[in-house]
């Protein structure tokens, strides 16, 4: 049942995506961006999903727009990992994100897709990986935070939370640059 679920939402998520590209946003490709879309968000998820059943959490995979989630089965098992295991199961995601934007620009490399197509699912993922890591309880940024403002004393929280939005914003903007520069 869980892999059947996570299938239609995904395919579910395509045709929304190929549909608000081709519509609203008028791109010459709305499929080429459905696609990349859903090859990000499940691999995110999978990296999610990856690092939770090595600790011994059941997961469930469900995308919704723009969401996707891996969710725990038994989400006391999932409360009683140690911090740094939460940590990673938090950057596996972006992790994901950015295994899928190498594998772009390998394929760039090599080839097999063009430049333009390679920079598009990078400049994608890029924005993907900034968003995951804004510092909100839903996001993996807001996971992430939790685990080190827990272990970083109370009255050094709001000079944790200004570097790291300050360090995301930088990473932002410096990947916007990237993006224009090329």
């Amino acid at each position: 049942v869980s892999i059947a679920v996570a299938a239609v939402t995904a395919a579910a998520n395509w045709f929304v995506f190929r549909w608000f590209w081709g519509t609203i946003l008028n791109d010459p490709n709305p499929e080429f961006i459905a696609t990349s879309l859903v090859v990000a968000l499940v691999v995110h998820e999978l990296g999610h999903l990856v690092v939770m059943e090595s600790n011994g959490v059941k997961t469930h995979l469900v995308f919704l727009i723009i969401l996707g989630g891996a969710i725990p089965s038994d989400s006391k098992k999932f409360e009683g990992l140690s911090d740094h295991t939460k940590s990673l199961i938090s950057l596996a995601g972006v992790s994901g994100n950015v295994l899928v934007a190498v594998t772009a620009w390998i394929l760039a490399s090599a080839g097999f897709i063009d430049d333009q197509s390679a920079q598009r699912v990078i400049d994608l993922n890029g924005a993907l990986i900034v968003f995951n890591m804004l510092p909100f309880s839903s996001l993996d940024g807001g996971r992430l935070a939790k685990t080190l403002f827990n272990s970083t004393p109370e009255h050094l929280d709001s000079k944790m939370a200004l570097w790291a939005g300050g360090a995301i914003l930088t990473a932002g903007f410096f990947l916007s640059a990237v993006g224009e520069y090329n």
